[in-house]
């Protein structure tokens, strides 16, 4: 019940307790708790019940004859446990930024081999607009936009995988910024009011697609 109820540091046992020995309190926390150290102490074991205690998984054996090196282990388990938690923190991070490595050059791929279909659909639709009118050459605008549309978003996309390099240029951020207006009107909720102070905006260099990224 103990070990469930909260995570535990290090478990401190008597190797006799009524109705429980030491090695059934290891067998216990192994079979509920994973990398939990546990020291062992008592007065009556003799040498061979404290090394098939060692073999069971306990850390540390002290004999209550020897108390004073109780503090000792007990700082020595709790200093290695902490290192353990921390390495295992760093492993699962460097596994996190590998699948994130992985996902910017799916990300790369796609948007590459995207953007050369977008190419070929913009050249064609930029060819087809001299020679229509009307309605259709309306409809034509509307793609082209579109495409232009996709193809920032592939260089986004690009941007993020780093296969396309930054490229800062002095541009306009009140403008930058009310382009994409229409957009962040979208994201917040109905209840939020989206306000832009202009004072605040100006002329600044930076790669164009960043600053719609911020």
């Amino acid at each position: 019940e103990a070990l469930a109820r909260e995570p535990w540091d290090l478990v401190v046992s008597d190797f006799n307790l009524p109705t429980l020995d030491g090695m059934e309190t290891l067998e216990i926390i192994r079979e509920n708790v994973e990398d939990l150290p546990v020291i062992l102490v008592s007065g009556a074991v003799g040498e061979e019940a404290a090394v098939e205690a060692m073999k069971a998984g306990a850390r540390d054996f002290v004999s209550k004859s020897n108390l004073s090196r109780l503090g000792v282990a007990i700082a020595r388990e709790v200093e290695e446990k902490t290192s353990r938690d921390q390495r295992s923190t760093l492993e699962s991070a460097l596994r996190q930024a590998q699948k994130l490595e992985g996902v910017g050059r799916l990300a790369g791929g796609v948007a590459h081999d995207f953007n050369n279909l977008l190419t070929v659909i913009k050249g064609f639709v930029d060819l087809s607009l001299d020679q229509v009118d009307g309605s259709t050459k309306q409809y034509l605008q509307e793609v082209q936009r579109a495409t232009e549309s996709a193809q920032r978003l592939a260089g986004d996309l690009l941007t993020f995988s780093r296969r396309s390099p930054n490229s800062p240029v002095v541009v306009n951020s009140i403008e930058v910024i009310e382009s994409q207006l229409p957009l962040l009107k979208h994201l917040v909720s109905a209840d939020i009011d989206l306000t832009f102070d202009k004072a605040a905006a100006g002329n600044i260099r930076i790669d164009p697609t960043m600053l719609e990224q911020v």
